[in-house]
């Protein structure tokens, strides 16, 4: 009950970000657009994972999942590969990957939620999404760029062309904001 609450909540949420949000399944999908200098477009899913943590208790996790790339040439994956090693070295919040079976870039996230504390759980979802919408509107050019030619620009000369150092640290610091204005309860004993 507390996580169907969370759920439309959480729909809500993304529908006030992005727009239209179609559910199918569970999963929560939506278009991220006006992206970066050139005003690209990203898909947004987020999605429920269980993880169990002990005997008794399995925490729910949201699962934050981009498709930022499609269509990637057999021949550029080392090259992508490379280049998102590197851009995960500059990433506050998940990471970036190759997904070989669908020829795709994404980014993707995961954020433990605990269902005993739905108000600070939807505020860190709310905090997290922002991030990473702040996130992907300062790399998804550069994304779209290494998906076309890997050899053309590494992540550094990316950030002095875009500034995207600056941002970065900005987000880190309201990223670290929001955290310190949630109270969270003690950790639970798991025995």
């Amino acid at each position: 009950m507390i996580r169907d609450n969370l759920q439309q909540q959480i729909k809500k949420l993304l529908s006030d970000e992005l727009g239209e949000v179609i559910e199918n399944n569970g999963v929560l999908r939506a278009f991220a657009e006006g992206l970066g200098m050139f005003d690209r477009s990203a898909i947004v899913e987020l999605s429920w994972m269980e993880f169990a943590d002990g005997a008794k208790n399995a925490w729910p996790i949201l699962q934050f999942y981009s498709t930022l790339a499609a269509e990637i040439e057999d021949k550029d994956i080392a090259g992508i590969k490379r280049r998102l090693t590197d851009l995960n070295e500059q990433t506050m919040l998940g990471h970036y990957g190759y997904y070989a079976p669908l020829h795709q870039i994404y980014h993707c996230y995961r954020l433990p939620l605990d269902p005993d504390c739905p108000e600070s759980s939807l505020k860190l979802t709310e905090y997290s999404l922002k991030q990473i919408l702040r996130q992907l509107d300062v790399f998804l050019d550069y994304v779209l760029t290494i998906a076309d030619d890997p050899e053309s620009m590494d992540v550094e000369e990316y950030a002095m062309v875009t500034h995207a150092g600056d941002i970065l640290s900005e987000c880190i610091g309201v990223l670290q904001d929001a955290f310190e204005s949630i109270d969270l309860p003690p950790a639970r004993d798991s025995k």
